[in-house]
């Protein structure tokens, strides 16, 4: 039996690329100038913290409590939540911080006057 001659490798083509038009140009570098923010992955980007000092049955209760806090010079508030199983609550909270230290400085005041606050991630 004959074997078939092996055909040649296919010769390699040359592609012409068009000229980059000015405007493709400031695009590209104005994307290389800025580093893109990247995050691990499964990781969870966190907006930020913020501090849970009481968490109320009583809503009468806890607008009491983020008007005291807001008198001595706290940025209090109320959120709602229902809870399965359990009704409504009304948890108060202090500020909004970027990052753990700075929720951490505030947590260590409220103890200072008593609180027990809780990080929560927003």
């Amino acid at each position: 039996m004959k074997s078939l001659p092996k055909a040649p490798p296919p010769a390699k083509k040359e592609i012409a690329r068009r000229p980059e038009s000015k405007k493709q140009q400031k695009v590209s570098e104005a994307n290389k100038q800025k580093p893109k923010a990247s995050s691990a992955i499964g990781e969870t980007p966190v907006k930020s913290f913020t501090l849970q000092v009481a968490s109320l049955r009583d809503s009468a209760g806890a607008k009491k409590l983020v008007s005291d806090l807001k008198s001595k010079g706290y940025g209090a508030y109320a959120v709602t939540a229902r809870v399965n199983g359990k009704g409504i609550y009304h948890r108060v909270r202090v500020g909004h911080f970027k990052d753990l230290n700075e929720a951490g400085k505030m947590a260590a005041r409220l103890r200072r006057e008593k609180f027990e606050p809780l990080v929560i991630r927003e």
